[in-house]
């Protein structure tokens, strides 16, 4: 997975890095999201599920350039 263009303080991001912190964002969502199922609690799973798609929607839009106002780059 090609790492975006990010830079902070003069630091660029990694394709490395860009990928170990995506699996790990991920494994974490699934862990929550698997223990939200085994207490059946419907709503936080929605929620979780809604919060994950604005936040993927919003990553998307910043990468794409549709959020010209985001100082990303």
């Amino acid at each position: 997975m090609d790492a975006p263009d990010l830079s902070l303080a003069g630091w660029t991001l990694t394709d490395e890095q860009f990928t170990a912190a995506v699996a790990i964002l991920g494994g974490i969502l699934g862990v929550v999201m698997l223990n939200a199922l085994t207490r059946r609690a419907t709503r936080v799973v929605i929620g979780l599920a809604m919060g994950g798609l604005v936040t993927a929607a919003w990553w998307w839009a910043a990468r794409t350039g549709h959020l010209p106002g985001l100082p990303l780059g």
